[in-house]
């Protein structure tokens, strides 16, 4: 096995092999994600912060927003967007008003093509 792996093997035995990760915070620049945790035990607070650009198909106007986790439950939640389909709940399902975001004057997000 190549010894970087063994911070994968450690999570998908959930913990009963392998070598547990050194970082608890983690940046990904070009996505525009980072990922924040107190540590790796299973009732640990972490934090997932979405502040990338907008998609080009897939198209969620939730720019800024965060999800919270803690204690093994997710405690502050993505909804997710729903089905494909065009009614009036899927129109909300992808706008920022359902999504964990900062709201200026009830206006939702909204993105030049």
């Amino acid at each position: 096995m190549v010894p970087g792996q063994q911070h994968i093997v450690w999570y998908a035995t959930k913990g009963d092999s392998g070598v547990v990760p050194p970082e608890t915070d983690k940046l990904f620049p070009y996505a525009g994600y980072a990922v924040m945790r107190e540590s790796w035990d299973s009732a640990a607070i972490a934090i997932f912060y979405d502040g990338g650009l907008p998609g080009a198909n897939h198209v969620h106007y939730d720019k800024n927003h965060f999800q919270i986790f803690g204690y093994g439950e997710s405690l502050l939640f993505d909804g997710d967007g729903g089905y494909y389909e065009s009614s009036i709940w899927r129109a909300y399902a992808i706008s920022s008003l359902s999504h964990n975001t900062v709201s200026v004057d009830g206006k939702a997000q909204e993105f030049d093509d």
